[in-house]
């Protein structure tokens, strides 16, 4: 078939145990771009939900947000005044705050169930390319891409019995 495959010996799932799987961030390219538009996402649904909200309260209440209102913290306590965005304000930020860090945790273990069978497939193509013979692609439990690796396996079990054939 002139593909210059050396018989060598046969590489196998097993043998790639312990192979940089560990690692989070293996196609840091992808991976950054990803977290950072899903936290991106994040941040933004957190905001127009609070636009909402001050926006509700502005429109059903006639106020704004620079109007001042009177609150005692506790009975005989002094009369203070806030605004309703000093009162609110903290709370919504630190809601975009917690989101963002939640959304960029979530944003690596998620797109390392995708970068991970990416970087396999990539190191298949390679062993492939080098001549070395592999027999299969092993996904981890929660990876992505397993219909893919499926078929991949599919193509190398047909392809080796074609080649061994000829």
């Amino acid at each position: 078939m002139g593909l210059g495959v050396k018989h060598t010996r046969v590489i196998k799932p097993r043998d790639r145990k312990g192979e940089r799987r560990y690692i989070k961030i293996v196609k840091p390219h992808f991976q950054y771009r990803f977290i950072i538009h899903f936290v991106g996402l994040s941040i933004l649904g957190i905001v127009i939900a609070n636009a909402i909200v001050f926006g509700y309260y502005t429109f059903r209440s006639s106020y704004d947000l620079s109007t001042r209102f009177m609150y005692q913290s506790a009975v005989g306590a002094p009369i203070k005044r806030i605004s309703l965005l000093e009162l609110l304000g903290p709370a919504m930020a630190a809601s975009v705050i917690i989101s963002a860090a939640l959304a960029a945790w979530i944003g690596v273990r998620y797109s390392h169930r995708i970068a991970g069978p990416m970087y396999r497939f990539e190191k298949t193509f390679q062993d492939i390319r080098r001549g070395k013979r592999v027999s299969a692609v092993a996904l981890r439990k929660h990876d992505e891409f397993k219909d893919v690796a499926g078929e991949l396996n599919k193509m190398l079990a047909w392809f080796w019995t074609r080649l061994r054939g000829k």
